[in-house]
């Protein structure tokens, strides 16, 4: 059986309230915040190790290291604390990581 990915509507609403509560997106370091910008803009980890010339080790490592920080488990769950810490808005700062 093949499972179906989780959208970020089918986050429950008390598990993202959990979420949001973990911690504020100033207490991430500068590298878990760019990582986290990079998520949220849909980077693979590949393509976020091309961007910042990291290793593919690396950029897991510190996502690792965010998830933790964020109490998220999964890449969907990362998005919404994200979206929902201001991440989105920040897409313009991900395109001069890009550049």
């Amino acid at each position: 059986m093949t499972s179906q990915p989780e959208t970020v509507a089918s986050v429950p609403e008390a598990h993202v309230s959990r979420l949001a509560a973990a911690v504020s997106a100033d207490e991430l370091s500068p590298r878990e915040r760019d990582m986290v910008r990079l998520i949220v803009a849909g980077m693979s980890n590949q393509e976020i190790a091309d961007t910042l010339y990291l290793s593919i080790n690396s950029v897991k490592t510190y996502i690792r290291s965010a998830y933790r920080r964020m109490g998220v488990e999964t890449r969907t769950q990362a998005v919404v604390w994200g979206v929902r810490h201001g991440f989105l808005d920040d897409l313009d700062d991900s395109a001069e990581l890009i550049a």
